[in-house]
């Protein structure tokens, strides 16, 4: 389990086993060890990790058989002859050749092969299909099985061939098998990126500003509300607002008033302190404007 609490999953491990079949058991099983510290990183494990591997080392004519079966397999799910054989690992000159006829003639090859429950290719989807399928699913949540099917053996998904057995299988694995799912999902989906972007803003916001300072996140945040207010300035005044401006320029006259009395007895007592001589200090009229 990782730091956001997604396993490992099967999927992945799978997929490991797959890239890298070609390599002795030690290297596939320090593979497994990377590829499980990687995804981890430095979050502590709640049990021990236990890999135990085993290759069975069959005839090459064995091993070839087995190949050539899983490839026609695939072709039988919708895969071309040339990828089917690329991912299988087998030639498609000695597959056409040697085994697309006799597993034709002599069907009973494949259906009862002890081997037909292991093929890789049959019993899981890659990573990547499985990706590809969740975004069709995104993208048009009112698409079907059929439907989406069909949009991922097109140009867009590279001709991605996949059954619509094993793309409804994957919508019911995630619990998308409905349209109410499908669409409960996208939104979710949506949400979730919508989050992830303001946060990205917020975090280049914070950057630009440096530590400590809000600035800009300010003006972003309060770019509405000053809209508002500047709007608001160019109304006029409500009885309350009038009200409130008539008792501050009350309370300013009546300053006005109190200060003038203050200083006419300071000269009248300077007055009778300089013997009934005019005062030197010169007194201009005070001016408030009131807006």
């Amino acid at each position: 389990m990782n730091s956001e609490r997604e396993l490992f999953g099967e999927e992945r491990f799978i997929q490991i086993i797959r890239d890298n079949a070609d390599l002795t058991a030690k290297e596939i099983g320090d593979r497994l060890q990377n590829a499980i510290h990687d995804f981890t990183g430095n979050q502590n494990q709640n049990d021990d990790i236990t890999i135990v591997i085993l290759k069975v080392n069959l005839p090459e004519d064995r091993q070839e058989l087995l190949r050539a079966i899983d490839a026609y397999r695939m072709i039988g799910n919708g895969k071309s002859i040339r990828t089917a054989c690329l991912q299988a690992g087998i030639p498609t000159h000695l597959y056409f050749n040697k085994y697309r006829l006799l597993f034709e003639n002599n069907p009973k090859l494949v259906t009862e092969s002890p081997e037909k429950d292991n093929s890789l290719e049959e019993r899981y989807l890659s990573l990547e299909e499985k990706a590809l399928i969740l975004s069709e699913v995104e993208r048009h949540p009112e698409y079907g099985v059929r439907r989406i099917s069909e949009e991922l053996n097109s140009a867009k998904n590279n001709f991605t061939v996949i059954s619509e057995p094993r793309v409804f299988e994957e919508l019911k694995r995630n619990r998308l098998n409905t349209r109410k799912e499908r669409e409960a999902y996208t939104v979710r989906k949506q949400n979730k990126s919508s989050k992830i972007a303001g946060q990205q803003a917020e975090n280049a916001v914070d950057g630009e500003n440096g530590p400590g300072s809000a600035g800009i996140k300010e003006v972003i945040n309060g770019e509405k509300s000053n809209s508002r207010a500047a709007k608001g300035n160019m109304i006029e005044k409500t009885d309350a607002e009038l009200l409130l401006v008539g008792n501050l320029e009350t309370v300013l006259k009546k300053d006005d008033i109190q200060k003038n009395a203050t200083d006419t007895d300071r000269k009248k007592q300077q007055r009778k302190t300089n013997g009934g001589a005019p005062d030197d200090i010169t007194s201009g009229p005070m001016v408030f404007n009131l807006d």
